[in-house]
């Protein structure tokens, strides 16, 4: 997020303004829409480090916060390219439900989705984005981890659930993925 897009031109993560978001995604749809066919709207946003905040008083908030900014962009980008297709989410692989003293906050992605369906329900998109990388980048693809965490062994349950909580078909686009190697 450019620094002059936020409340005070000062912090680059936390309380962006959502109109200004809207007004620079319809201009990259206009400049970009001949070659670009495919948007996601906002980096891992159920991480501290990409969204401020996550947690207001223990209470996850950052869902809420992210429907203003999606619901902008969604709407800049079709303003400026009609033929767009833009997927909701872009979410991180894993966080937890609740503060935690010397970590950085986030949200498991699951519930972040959840908590975006019961906030909007009819949100507009073409598919949900996740990033569903193993918790540690030294464990397998085939790593157990406990839902509402997602990694490629819980994608399936996490695309149950989006179809569930949206009502209708969730197509999930893998945006973001990697397994290291030697």
């Amino acid at each position: 997020m450019p620094r002059w897009a936020t409340p005070h031109g000062e912090d680059i993560y936390s309380s962006p303004n959502a109109s200004e978001f809207g007004k620079f995604m319809e201009a990259v749809g206009r400049h970009y829409g001949r070659q670009v066919k495919l948007y996601s709207i906002w980096n891992e946003p159920n991480l501290g480090i990409f969204l401020e905040p996550q947690f207001v008083n223990g209470k996850i908030v950052s869902p809420a916060e992210w429907v203003k900014l999606y619901t902008a962009g969604y709407k800049g980008i079709m303003a400026g390219d009609k033929k767009a297709l833009v997927a909701a989410g872009e979410t991180s692989n894993q966080g937890r439900n609740k503060p935690l003293a010397g970590q950085p906050d986030s949200v498991a992605p699951a519930t972040f989705a959840h908590m975006v369906s019961l906030i909007d329900p009819k949100l507009p998109f073409a598919a949900w984005a996740t990033h569903p990388y193993p918790t540690t980048p030294s464990l397998p693809p085939t790593q157990k981890v406990t839902y509402p965490n997602v990694t490629l062994t819980t994608i399936d349950e996490f695309g149950a659930s989006l179809q569930q909580w949206f009502h209708r078909r969730v197509p999930i686009w893998i945006t973001e993925y990697a397994e290291q190697t030697k």
